[in-house]
């Protein structure tokens, strides 16, 4: 064998020019048989070469290279792979230039691949063709006397198209790869007949994947265009940097647009630009006509476009990708849908307001522009020496306040999905960082129309920014970094509720948050700047000194939002049912009543000298002046804005740390020692302090021995200052913020072989230095861990935090005002799994007001294979006391969720999860005279429940069943052979001959869905309590519902969401329960038989009612019906037959109006039916109508909308 390989080698250094020809050869040395005298190679089985984007499996090669021509006999294959679909082609015998330029092939059968264009399923993803003569030349085919077809048959008849159901012979044929095909003098053959009565002199056809320019004169029928044509060109080919297309368009109704301009620049090293214009109106039809047209009809006709930019880069850098869109809102669909909608429904000119809300918003404009804009960047090694970075990230839009009623409209509430991100944001990130230096600098922004929707973002508003800019080297450089915005909170299990009532915020247009939060604000105000300039690295003997001058700055102001469900009223003995409101206690409304600081603003500008010695001392010398302003409200239960102690201080301050390290004591372990000392000068008064702290650390091995090890750590530090002055008004403003401290942490750490223990305890005591026997604060920290082995793990964890004060009503006696405690423990013994938590915070004004609260947690999971099994119980209650009122129970809260979940993985997918909340105000505020007695109307419980189940293997009945649509053979008599063919190409989908899938075109000629099963199910109910109470009728007591359905099996899909939302409504002073709005959808997808020889039916209908509006006489007859369609349609080897009806809701002719239709396609061109006749019926008129070249569709069907969603589920 080794003889053949070193023949083989000579035989390709004689035959091949090394400077033109750069060929891979790929074949087994025992395969081949090399003639030398000759220049020829034979192989039985094949050859397979590859150049650029062309392979090819040849027999026989003979090589001329004084010609530059190789020559190909017995047989061949060649594949012509582009991103718009390869071509292959068999041919008996051929000839090509050793530089792939040109080829030659004789006696041809071949396909041209579609799907990624036309978005054709198998087995009519393909055109295939023949030809005794075919020219490879300038990356194009010319084929000669050709013939083509779509009709699949064709591969067992490939030297007689007469027999298949269709085929068109053409003198001419022209594939140009990305970008057309092209036949000339075309006759049509239905079968061996001949039925066009002339040669068609030209037809062309779009083959550029993503471009969407007509080549052909098209027409159809349009809401708002009525009838329109269009007709285009395309230029460059697909090895030109610049191509595009450029299609206008008529449309009797609208006027003369621009109906598609495609401007594509591809640098081929930097990524590709493109610049997609559609439907840009240039002359309108109602133009000077505003006056005497209905002004919705104006606004959708008189201006019209959509321009999208993009740029995108994939390469050696990494990544980059930039869009953006320009449009009016009446052409971007779901903004139409969206007006339209709410137009129709009279949500926008509705007294109660948008969806019941009371809120009034004025209908947006269908000419209103509106813009969107993404980015996406993760680009790296650029520059000379590879050093620049550059990463960003980026949704934006120029209209804030559509996007708020988009969301609005939108958002989805479920509990269990992970929630979408409907913030907009920026960030940008630049550096250019070596070993010398860094330079660079980062932008962030944030504006999140839904603020506390998700805990991903831990604010609603921000603006961020810094820079670097550091010599490496010698340690001279300066960093800034400044942040703006306001600062969120996850909110806690005894301030939620099931609905969004609580929190009352309304979103940019006013309109209540309708959806559950999960975070409130905490500062509605949250700025820092912080600057370092570093002064250089100085070497002196052995210490290192390194200068610096650092700059803070911070502000933030609490933000006082209320809870709404908190109400301070009081009753009396005389009058039990009647609660007056109560001013002075506002602060118990409050979310973020246990902060005493609602703002504070602070400077200091700090000096550092640093003398470091490695691993063993430490100092630092410091200088510098600091700032600080606090409005306080401790002790104070009013707790407003303008009811605070506002204290200022102001100082010049110097002074030094020192720290001496790893000193070693032998058997004793080691020890490090600090201690810091630090002066300040106070302004405005004669006032001076002195802190000084000492710190001591300590490590030490206590056992060690083969099997047990004992290790500790001891940290000590104590912090103490002197104030001397004469004003104790002046030492009270200037030592608010200061502290006595000391404190103590300790980790212990015991291994043994079978256990590993850790122990962490900390302790804090913090007295106030005005008065030392005061204290500010205590804190304790323990936890402890057991961990073995095989997964049995066991650890327990104790906090507690402590706050003190001297500041109360009437007295000044040190007392506890906050504690908050926080215990549990976590247990795991093998697949068993267990978690207790328990929050308690007590919070109280002396003889004033208390509060309680407890929340506990307990959850416990079992896995076992791939399946996991869960269990949760939440309580969160709290309880506001004011001592003298008649009712003193302000707040009585008792929050419950239990919580189900069962997940299997793997093939089969089953994943349940089932909740159910109770919120629970038992305050007698919180009741309302309801018909004669009191009644909570505001308590409600809710249930949720998921499931879902996804099937993504093939089973055995499955691929007989792939197997007899394919051979057309009954189930029970599939062959076992080909059982196993399909099985193969199903699971493996690669050829078994050569790694460049070069079969012949009858061995690849099947393709299949993936077997793909998925059911999901989702509902969520919430119960009013004193509607049920009052009717015992569960379906009339349901204020909220919600619920979807989704299943796809193979090809069959259905679809279907329902909403209903009611509630009280206040008239006066009474109460009454209404409906507000109900809203759902159905989507029906299914395709049964044989491939190619299916029936289709794709169905939707939509409902939407505003059910607080009354029935006006302009809205004529709209009722609950949106729009309702029905597409119908049966396959018939390659083209179909469809029939489609839909009637909907016109907002223009304020009336329903209907279409009919009856339209021919073929499948290999889906989206473009060759032509269809029909009527349709608006304004009181029927009229035909035709089109060709262009689909009618049925709107929102599943195989749009449940596919993508059901996908998503992964």
């Amino acid at each position: 064998m080794k003889d053949k390989r070193i023949l083989l080698a000579l035989f390709l250094l004689l035959s091949i020019n090394a400077a033109t020809y750069t060929q891979e050869i790929e074949g087994r040395a025992e395969e081949i048989d090399i003639d030398l005298n000759t220049n020829t190679v034979t192989s039985e089985k094949g050859i397979v070469l590859k150049q650029s984007n062309i392979k090819t499996k040849v027999h026989t090669m003979q090589r001329d290279t004084e010609a530059g021509k190789a020559y190909y006999r017995d047989g061949m294959i060649a594949q012509i792979d582009n991103e718009t679909g390869k071509i292959k082609i068999e041919s008996q015998e051929g000839e090509a230039t050793t530089t792939g330029e040109e080829a030659h092939f004789y006696k041809n059968f071949g396909y041209l691949e579609v799907a990624p264009v036309t978005g054709a399923e198998a087995p009519n993803d393909r055109v295939y063709f023949g030809s005794d003569h075919i020219v490879y030349q300038k990356g194009a085919l010319q084929i000669e006397k050709a013939w083509l077809t779509t009709d699949f048959k064709i591969i067992n008849h490939v030297h007689n198209p007469k027999e298949v159901g269709y085929h068109i012979f053409s003198n001419q044929m022209l594939i140009e790869p990305d970008k057309q095909l092209t036949i000339y003098d075309s006759n049509l053959y239905l079968g061996k007949k001949k039925v066009s009565p002339i040669a068609f002199p030209w037809f062309r056809l779009n083959i550029r994947k993503n471009s969407k320019v007509p080549l052909f004169p098209t027409w159809n029928e349009k809401n708002y265009f009525g009838w329109q044509t269009s007709w285009g060109f395309l230029y460059g080919t697909r090895s030109s940097k610049l191509k595009g297309g450029f299609a206008p368009k008529f449309a009797d109704n609208m006027g003369l647009l621009i109906g598609r301009w495609e401007t594509w620049y591809d640098t081929k090293k930097y990524g590709m630009t493109q610049v997609n214009v559609t439907d840009l109106l240039i002359h309108s039809k109602v133009h000077g006509k505003k006056d005497t047209t209905d002004v919705i009809e104006y606004e959708q006709k008189h201006k019209r476009y959509h321009v999208e930019t993009k740029h995108d880069y994939n390469g050696e850098y990494g990544n980059f990708h930039i869009s953006g869109i320009s449009a009016t809102t009446s052409s971007i669909s779901s903004l139409d849908d969206l007006i339209t909608k709410y137009e129709v429904n009279k949500e926008f000119d509705n007294t109660q307001g948008i969806r019941g809300t009371g809120v009034y918003l004025k209908r947006p404009g269908f000419d209103k522009k509106v813009s969107y804009y993404f980015l996406e960047s993760d680009l790296h090694g650029m520059g000379k020496n590879r050093d620049i970075s550059f990463q960003a990230s980026g949704k934006l839009t120029s209209n804030k306040k559509l996007y708020t009623l988009s969301t609005y409209d939108s958002i989805e509430d479920n509990v269990f999905e992970k929630k979408l991100d409907n913030a907009l944001y920026t960030k940008l990130a630049l550096y250019q960082d070596n070993t010398a230096y860094k330079l660079g600098g980062y932008y962030q922004y944030l504006y999140d129309i839904t603020p506390g929707y998700t805990q991903k973002h831990n604010r609603s508003r921000g603006e961020d920014y810094g820079f670097i800019a550091l010599d490496k080297k010698n340690t001279l450089g300066l960093q800034y970094d400044e942040i703006r915005g306001d600062k969120l909170r996850n909110l806690e299990l005894w301030e939620k509720e099931s609905d969004a009532q609580s929190l009352k915020r309304n979103n940019l247009l006013n309109l209540p948050i309708d959806y559950t939060p999960v975070a409130v604000s905490e500062y509605s105000l949250y700025q820092q700047q912080n600057g370092t300039l570093w002064l250089g690295d100085y070497n002196y003997r052995n210490f290192h000194i390194k200068p610096s001058f650092s700059t803070k700055r911070e502000e933030k102001k609490l933000d006082l939002v209320k809870n709404e469900k908190i109400v301070i009223t009081d009753n009396t003995a005389i009058n039990p049912e009647i609660y007056t409101e109560k001013i002075g206690y506002g602060r118990l409304q409050q979310y973020n009543r246990f902060q005493n600081e609602l703002y504070t603003k602070t400077r200091e500008n700090k000096g550092n000298i640093n003398l470091g010695k490695e691993n063993k001392l430490n100092v630092n010398v410091f200088a510098g002046n600091q700032k600080e302003e606090i409005w306080t409200r401790e002790g104070m239960i009013q707790g407003e804005a303008n009811d605070v102690t506002k204290i200022k201080s102001e100082s010049s301050f110097y002074g030094f740390d020192v720290e001496k390290q790893n000193i070693f004591l032998g058997s004793l372990g080691k020890i490090a020692l600090r201690g810091d000392l630090r002066q300040d000068e106070y302004h405005h008064s004669d006032g001076s302090s002195l802190r000084y702290g000492l710190g001591f650390h300590h490590e030490l091995s206590l056992y060690e021995k083969e099997d047990v090890k004992v290790r500790n750590n001891l940290d000590i530090y104590m912090q103490k200052y002197r104030y001397h002055g004469r004003k104790e008004e002046d030492k009270a403003q200037n030592l608010y913020t200061k502290k006595d401290s000391y404190q103590i942490k300790d980790t212990l750490s015991w291994d043994t072989k079978a256990v590993h223990t850790q122990y962490y305890g900390e302790y804090q005591l913090d007295k106030n230095p005005i008065h030392p026997s005061e204290k500010k604060g205590e804190t304790v920290k323990q936890k402890i861990d057991f961990e073995m082995a095989e997964n049995k793990k066991i650890g327990f964890f104790y906090e507690k935090d402590d706050r003190y004060t001297n500041r109360a009503v009437n007295t000044f006696r040190n007392y506890r005002d906050l504690s908050k405690e926080y215990y549990g423990g976590t247990f795991q013994y093998g697949a068993h799994s267990f978690a207790y938590e328990r929050k308690k915070v007590d919070f109280q004004f002396p003889k004033m007001a208390k509060e309680d609260i407890g929340a506990n947690a307990f959850r416990y999971s079992y896995t076992w294979e791939d399946k996991t099994l869960g269990l949760s119980y939440r309580t969160g209650k709290d309880r506001i006391l004011i001592h003298d009122f008649h009712d003193a129970k302000v707040l009585d809260i008792d929050n419950r969720v239990y919580g189900f979940h069962f997940h299997k993985n793997g093939d089969i997918q089953h994943h349940v999860y089932f909740n159910y909340e109770n919120s629970h105000h038992r305050e007698g505020s919180s009741k309302v005279n309801l018909e004669g007695s009191r009644k909570n109307i505001g308590h409600s419980d809710e249930i949720n429940f998921s499931y879902q189940y996804r099937d993504t293997r093939m089973r055995e009945a499955e691929y007989i069943k792939y197997a007899s649509l394919e051979t057309g053979k009954a189930e029970t008599e599939v062959s076992d052979q080909e059982i196993r063919k399909v099985k193969n190409l199903l699971e493996h989908r690669k050829s078994m001959e050569d790694p460049f899938h070069l079969t012949g075109i009858r061995e690849d000629a099947f393709l299949f869905g993936d077997g793909r099963v998925n059911f999901r199910f989702y509902t969520s109910l919430e119960r009013n309590k004193a509607r049920y109470e009052k009717t015992h009728n569960l379906a009339d007591s349901l204020q909220k519902i919600k619920g979807s359905v989704y299943y796809t099996y193979h090809r069959y899909g259905l679809g279907y969401s329902f909403e209903e939302n009611a509630g009280w409504l206040q008239n006066n002073s009474k109460y009454s329960w209404k409906k507000k709005n109900r809203e759902h959808q159905i989507s029906l997808y299914g395709k049964a038989g044989r491939p190619s020889e299916s029936w289709k039916v794709k169905t939707y209908a939509k409902f939407y009612e505003n059910l607080l509006d009354k029935v006006n006489e302009d809205r004529k007859h709209k009722k609950a019906l949106d729009g309702i369609g029905i597409e119908i349609g049966k396959e018939f080897d390659f083209f179909e037959w469809s029939v489609l009806y839909e009637r909907k809701y016109s907002l223009t002719a304020r009336d329903y109006e209907w279409r009919v239709g009856l339209q021919f396609t073929l499948l290999t061109f889906p989206d473009n039916a060759i032509f269809s006749i029909g009527a349709n019926k608006s304004s009181h008129k029927i009229r035909p109508k035709t089109q060709f070249m262009e689909s009618v569709h049925v709107e929102n069907i599943v195989d749009d909308t449940l596919r993508t969603k059901a996908i998503m589920q992964k």
